[in-house]
């Protein structure tokens, strides 16, 4: 399994769904900054997910798996927006200690379809793991991890 490189997003949970990390390409899209979300979970930004219904939560609890999932979430002055997403487990051992989640989504028109995404690898707009998250010795831990999980 590869990671696709047309992600304009990463985000990263911890078990209980707090976000540990967040790195978005255009914050004044979502109306917060990254740094006033850690901490938070995902059903405090999001008006229309709660514990059962977040991605991240049933990838956590019931380890389901997200590739090219299109979900859509009400932004907080509601703005709804469209975006696709894989989301990988984070496994220490056995246990589940987190998640990592990619996103896509067109901010132009808040609305994205799945068979429209286009690879951007070539443009301004992608970038690399190493681009969004640095390298840290604890993101390095974390990227050693998540390519475990991409490469089986």
């Amino acid at each position: 399994m590869k990671l696709r490189k047309d992600f304009k997003d990463v985000a990263i949970v911890n078990h209980t769904g707090g976000i540990e990390y967040i790195s978005v390409m255009h914050p004044d899209f979502f109306g917060f900054r990254p740094e006033e979300l850690v901490g938070k979970k995902f059903t405090q930004v999001y008006t229309n997910i709660d514990e059962e219904s977040s991605t991240f939560m049933r990838a956590i609890n019931y380890g389901e798996r997200y590739m090219d999932y299109t979900q859509t979430l009400e932004l907080l002055d509601g703005r709804r927006l469209s975006q696709a997403e894989d989301i990988y487990l984070i496994r220490n051992g056995e246990d589940v200690v987190g998640a990592i989640e990619f996103a896509r989504y067109d901010e132009k028109t808040y609305l994205l379809k799945p068979d429209k995404i286009k690879n951007n690898s070539d443009s301004d707009e992608s970038f690399c793991l190493e681009n969004i998250i640095g390298s840290c010795p604890e993101i390095r831990e974390i990227k050693r991890k998540v390519s475990k999980i991409v490469d089986r």
